[in-house]
């Protein structure tokens, strides 16, 4: 599971940076789940972890990448599994 920290800038598994700032703006304080992380289309949001997984399964997505979006950015740099 990735951390998310300041300017939702992390990296993936290819060391690739991946911006969440759009999906910051949108989603602040929910739960999202992506179609992988490698793509940052949303499939689902919710204000629990458990909603967001029904429904990312609901529309066929059985292994979401799920992140929590924080409600502000905090300042720390880095992201850890």
């Amino acid at each position: 599971f990735w951390r998310i920290y300041i300017k939702f800038l992390c990296y993936n598994n290819f060391m690739q940076a991946i911006n969440w700032i759009s999906i910051y703006r949108k989603y602040k304080g929910l739960w999202v789940a992506l179609k992988s992380p490698n793509e940052l289309i949303v499939v689902a949001s919710a204000k629990t972890l458990k909603e967001t997984m029904q429904k990312a399964q609901n529309k066929g997505v059985k292994d979401p990448f799920v992140a929590q979006i924080p409600t502000e950015v905090i300042p720390l740099v880095g992201c850890s599994q």
